[in-house]
């Protein structure tokens, strides 16, 4: 009942004055090869290999068919600004945004040879344009502001009386239909005869709708609404659920005069998104939001695939770590990928083009810009019940004009589809002033003065503020919204040294100059020596971070969930590599990034151990509380099993029974367990295991000897220190994590650098460390070589930068943006002496034993045989150290 002319092919194209080219459509000038180059290559973020910002007029003759009674609608899937003109003569819009297609009327022109002109602006006069390339649906830091036509490219021939599309909301055991008539008020007022029938698998029963009591509601002009409410769902259709993409049909006939004239079929799928008792739903149940933000980075295009399959691929890379939910930042994907998302059972939370940090929605331009997007996105993509949230930007800031029409927006969302929730905006003002009072959900890094996150820039949150243990969560933040449902927002964001080999997979619309950058960098400094080492060492302190990140939102029981940022790589502002798959979606090829690895942590149902610290003094008493987070669909089974291994040995075990097992739908106790750390007089590594089921989580935990006699060590370098080593001393040198004492020294932290240096200067940007394990100074101090739970006291001291010619026995790794030679631990000779200099300050940290223990390893390394090391002079010495007179 409805055919389509493919308009996809070799048009002609004209940019500014310049002549005019050929270029393949659906793409972008990009793709084509045509624009002008990106110089000089850009070390902040991937480099364009072209661009052009203005009018591309692309143009084509064609022989529009002649079907009589039919009508002729031009569709371009997904554009910028676009207008289209029929032999010069302009052609009104009857839809279209950045975030939708764009749909012109050219039934007037049926049956001749005309010229269609497609006139598309990436400049966006009379729209809010700094607000929408700041956004990831034009940032040149990700997507590029592309010009071109992407997605279906066609014109389709319906009916003079078109079913344009059904529109269904679902609710419990009925649902709305709203089937959409392409079709003047005043047409269907004069139609005689008709009734619309709606059948098909999701109804009970089929639904005749008579024409005298067709109520149409207007909806713009030429397109008018008939509602169907409250129709039975057949008790056998299937709800649409998390990871199950059960999908049903509604079809919709309009019958005229006893005549079928038109028929459209909505797929879609049963279900309620809701809240109860602050927490997200889904068909009535809590489950907990598992989200990674989507910043439309996809680098060989510059530009979102536009078909299902691609979309498909990319989901299920997500859903491999543990998704399942994907945020799009500042951007709205297309069909496609709701249509994939509905198939995988994969929730999508879309965001409207608008990243406004000032002044959002203030000017009338925006407002009426950004209610059209959201109108249009409604509209277009209701069918979709992976479509789950909406926000109206991100990280929007503005005065009381924008926050009322902020509010107005959210309002009008919810009356138009009251199936989805909706908030102002994804960490709105920041979270520094809180719940909005109208938001349907809060997601945020803060409420106020209170994380919803373990890290921000610069460094604060408990992650490096607070001595590590598991009992962390954000209940207070959390209580704040008054039962309003939170998640956090953006988690995440620890960064890795990047792989080089990826460079050579670079073969589209961008040059990563920013990578071959750092890769230049590190053969100049000496990195490249031990860069493999610090791609996994700084990979492996990420994971763990994100792990931490991960499970004190689960110990908090009034949270919904998390958002990350990210599991991808941000080639821009400053490259960000954050993720554990690079910029293509590609996992890293190291230990790491496997998908299973981050997916033990990131799931519906977690195995959680709660306890004060990571490290014990011999016998002392460790205890911990046992938690399951069950957000699974059924309830789990017990025991719950434990043991304490050193190794493959076991030195403790104990199972927590639970008759009726572990409920879903929340955290819920299992029990708590004492048990003696060993008393014998040496280090022991030990891993605290949990099973239940094929269910398991491990911890390490650290016990050391009792403590002796304090070791002597310099705490600042006098010039009698000096000349006693040079004469043949041996001295350990252990400095205050002030800095007083060491003037050629980095202030470090325990996680790595958050987001990037480039967009947070702010930071130091340290990532972890690296550790020579084999080291004789360390062979009685258990260790791996990436920073752990008993390295973050010492990882807050001061790493010397150091000559190239000493390695470091600890080494702090440094941002990509300098790669200093870095040690946090070093040793040197000096004239017929030794040192071995600390920048951990372990001596003003006696209490903590893994301090006091490494200090005591350190010392009785300094009064062994040494390792070989490199020699420094008095004059390097000083410039690393302050030596005082006296």
């Amino acid at each position: 009942m409805q055919t389509t002319m493919d308009l996809s092919g070799l048009w002609e194209v004209r940019l500014g004055d310049g002549a005019p080219a050929t270029v393949h459509l659906p793409g972008t000038l990009e793709e084509n090869g045509l624009g002008e180059p990106e110089t000089p290559a850009l070390e902040s973020r991937l480099t364009r290999r072209f661009r052009w910002e203005g009018e591309a007029v692309f143009s084509r003759e064609v022989t529009l068919p002649d079907h009589p009674g039919r009508r002729l609608i031009l569709e371009a899937e997904r554009a910028r600004q676009l207008r289209l003109t029929v032999d010069g003569q302009p052609v009104p819009t009857l839809q279209g945004t950045l975030s939708t297609p764009y749909l012109f009327e050219l039934t007037r022109w049926a049956g001749r040879r005309v010229r269609l002109c497609l006139l598309s602006d990436n400049r966006y006069p009379g729209w809010p344009r700094e607000e929408i390339v700041h956004a990831s649906a034009a940032t040149d830091e990700t997507q590029t502001n592309w010009n071109g036509l992407l997605g279906r490219l066609c014109v389709h021939s319906v009916a003079d009386f078109w079913v344009r599309s059904v529109r269904v909301y679902p609710h419990g055991r009925t649902l709305d239909a709203a089937v959409d008539l392409a079709v003047p008020r005043q047409a269907l007022d004069a139609v005689g005869d008709g009734e619309l029938v709606l059948e098909g698998p999701a109804l009970a029963r089929p639904f005749c709708l008579l024409r005298r009591d067709w109520q149409p509601e207007s909806l713009r002009q030429g397109l008018c609404t008939l509602w169907c409410r409250d129709l039975p769902v057949a008790p056998e259709a299937p709800l649409w659920e998390e990871a199950c993409g059960a999908l049903t049909q509604i079809t919709a006939s309009l019958v005229l005069d006893g005549r079928t004239v038109s028929r459209a079929r909505a797929d879609f799928g049963l279900r309620t998104f809701g809240a109860d008792g602050g927490r997200l739903t889904l068909n009535g149940r809590v489950f907990l939001l598992r989200g990674e933000a989507n910043c439309c980075v996809f680098p060989e295009t510059g530009h979102p695939p536009m078909t299902t399959g691609a979309w498909r691929e990319v989901l299920g890379r997500y859903r491999a770590y543990g998704v399942n939910c994907l945020r799009f930042h500042s951007w709205c994907p297309p069909e496609a990928a709701f249509a994939a998302a509905d198939e995988l059972g994969m929730l999508l939370q879309p965001e409207l083009s608008d990243w406004n940090c000032t002044n959002a929605l203030e000017t009338p331009h925006s407002a009426a810009y950004y209610e059209a997007e959201l109108r249009q996105i409604l509209f277009c993509y209701a069918n979709h019940p992976s479509f789950v949230m909406l926000t109206l930007g991100n990280e929007l800031c503005t005065g009381e004009e924008g926050h009322r029409r902020m509010a107005e927006l959210v309002r009008l969302a919810r009356q138009l589809d009251p199936t989805r929730r909706y908030a102002g905006s994804s960490n709105g003002q920041y979270g520094e002033q809180g719940y909005d009072g109208v938001s349907d959900f809060y997601t945020a890094a803060a409420y106020g003065d209170r994380m919803l996150r373990a890290t921000s820039s610069p460094m604060i949150g408990h992650l490096n503020r607070c001595r590590p243990g598991t009992r962390q969560n954000y209940r207070e933040a959390a209580a704040q919204t008054g039962g309003v449902p939170v998640f956090g927002f953006e988690v995440g964001q620890y960064e890795s040294w990047p792989d080089f080999d990826q460079i050579d997979r670079f073969r589209g619309i961008t040059i990563p100059e920013n990578l071959r950058a750092i890769r230049r960098r590190a053969e100049q400094t000496g990195a490249a020596a031990y860069w493999q080492a610090g791609v996994q060492a700084s990979g492996e302190l990420a994971l763990r971070c994100y792990r931490e990140e991960v499970e004190a939102v689960l110990r908090t029981p009034g949270m919904s969930g998390l958002s990350l940022l990210g599991l991808q790589d941000f080639p821009g502002q400053g490259t960000a590599l954050v993720g554990m798959m690079d910029a293509h979606l590609t996992p890293k090829p190291a230990d790491f990034a496997r998908p299973e690895r981050f997916a033990a942590f990131f799931a519906p149902v977690v195995l959680l151990a709660c306890f004060d610290r990571y490290t014990y003094e011999a016998g002392e008493w460790f205890t911990a509380d046992l938690r399951v987070a069950n957000y699974g669909r059924q309830t789990l089974a017990g025991p719950l099993c434990w043991r304490i291994a050193e190794g493959r040995t076991i030195l403790g075990q104990g199972t927590l029974d639970a008759p009726a097992g572990w409920p879903a739908g929340g955290l819920r106790e299992a029990g708590r367990i004492r048990w003696q750390m060993p008393g014998d007089a040496r280090p022991h590594a030990l891993t605290l295991e949990l099973s239940a089921g094929d269910l398991n989580s491990r911890y390490p935990l650290w016990s050391y000897p009792c403590a002796k006699a304090a070791p002597a060590v310099l705490r600042r370098l006098t010039e009698a220190d000096l000349r006693r080593i040079e004469a043949g001393a041996s001295a350990l040198i252990d400095l205050p994590a002030d800095g007083t004492e060491c003037p050629a020294s980095v202030r470090c932290q325990f996680s790595t650098d958050f987001w990037s240096v480039g967009t947070f200067p702010e930071q130091e940007g340290t990532m972890g460390l690296l550790i020579r394990a084999e080291h004789p100074a360390l062979k009685d101090y258990p260790t791996g070589t990436a920073s752990n739970w008993q390295w973050w006291t010492q990882s807050h001291g001061r790493a010397f930068r150091l000559p190239r010619t000493i390695e470091p026995v600890v080494r702090v790794l440094d941002s990509v943006t300098r790669l200093d030679n870095l040690g946090l631990l070093w040793e040197a000779r000096l004239g017929k002496g030794r040192l071995l200099v600390s920048g951990m300050d372990l001596a003003g940290h006696l209490e903590f034993p893994e301090c006091r223990y490494l200090l005591e390893c350190l010392a009785a390394y300094l009064d062994g045989p040494a390792a070989p090391m490199a020699a420094v002079t008095p004059e390097e010495l000083r410039r690393l150290i302050r030596v005082s007179p006296r």
